[in-house]
C-alpha cells in the first residue's frame, strides 16, 4: 500500500528522495557478479556492502528527522563517532547476496517514506543545534536534503567509480 501524503513540501522531498532511491536501485540491479563485489574507491568496501550500509542509515536519519519534527533533542553524535560506528560495521558486515540486498534497501526505503509522510511545513522547519552541522541550527528539511539524500548520492558516485573501474 502506498504512503498518502498531504503535505505537497513533504510530498517534494519525499519524491527527491524517491527518484535518488529508485536511480540507486536500478544501477545496483545492473551490475554483474564481479561488479557486485568490486571495491568503492572512496569506502574501501564492495559495491553490495556501500548498498547496505547506505539503506542502513536510513533508520538512524529518519530518527533524527523525528526528533527534530518533534522537538526532542539531537544526539551529540560527531563526525569521528560516525567514522569509528562505519568502521566497527565493515568489520562485522557480511555480504549479502545481490538480490537480499536490493530487497532489503527497497524496504528500508519504504519504512524511511512511512517515517517522513506526515511532515508538516511547521515540522519541516522545527530546528536546533545541531553536532553534526557544526553546531548550527539543523531542521528536518536540512536532514532530508543533505543527510538522507544526500548521502545516497555521495555513495552512488563510489559505487558508480567501482562499477566503471577496469577489471
Amino acid at each position: 500500500m502506498a504512503t498518502e501524503v498531504q503535505n505537497p513540501e513533504t510530498c517534494a522531498l519525499i519524491q527527491r528522495f524517491t527518484e535518488s532511491t529508485d536511480g540507486l536501485v536500478v544501477l545496483l540491479e545492473s551490475c554483474a557478479g564481479e561488479q557486485w563485489h568490486a571495491t568503492c574507491p572512496g569506502e574501501g568496501w564492495s559495491v553490495g556492502t556501500v548498498a547496505n550500509h547506505v539503506s542502513g542509515s536510513f533508520r538512524f536519519i529518519t530518527g533524527l528527522v523525528d526528533s527534530l519534527a518533534n522537538q526532542r533533542p539531537l544526539p551529540e553524535t560527531t563526525q569521528e563517532g560516525i567514522d569509528e560506528g562505519n568502521a566497527r560495521y565493515a568489520l562485522k558486515q557480511t555480504e549479502r547476496d545481490q538480490a537480499e540486498t536490493i530487497a532489503l534497501f527497497r524496504q528500508r526505503s519504504s519504512d524511511a517514506i512511512e517515517a517522513l509522510s506526515t511532515l508538516s511545513d511547521q515540522e519541516l522547519e522545527m530546528g536546533q543545534p545541531f553536532t553534526l552541522f557544526g553546531g548550527r541550527i539543523a531542521t528536518p528539511r536540512k536532514i532530508i536534503e543533505r543527510m538522507l539524500i544526500g548521502h545516497i548520492q555521495s555513495h552512488r558516485a563510489g559505487i558508480e567509480a567501482a562499477i566503471a573501474a577496469p577489471k
